[in-house]
């Protein structure tokens, strides 16, 4: 099974110095600190898009690893300011 994803914006990720960046699975479970299997996880359940590279080759822009990090932060937040008696 595939998870759709959005389309990501034409000029998301870029860099203005180096043009656009994109890192591969390893990378970014790397960057992460998570297990490739992790992110395999994270990605069949739409919690971080990804590009679609051919058949087998999956691609993350900076900003989208960005934009999870904050959404987990944000999740984190919200989850401890609810537990707090």
């Amino acid at each position: 099974m595939t998870a759709t994803m959005a389309p990501l914006a034409a000029n998301q990720g870029m860099n203005q110095a180096t043009g656009p960046i994109l890192w591969d699975i390893n990378t970014t479970a790397q960057r992460l600190g998570v297990s490739r299997a992790f992110l395999y996880r994270e990605m069949a359940a739409g919690r971080i898009r990804y590009l679609r590279l051919g058949p087998r080759k999956r691609r993350f822009t900076l900003a989208e690893v960005e934009a999870y990090c904050e959404r987990l932060m944000r999740e984190t937040e919200a989850g401890a300011g609810a537990r707090h008696d």
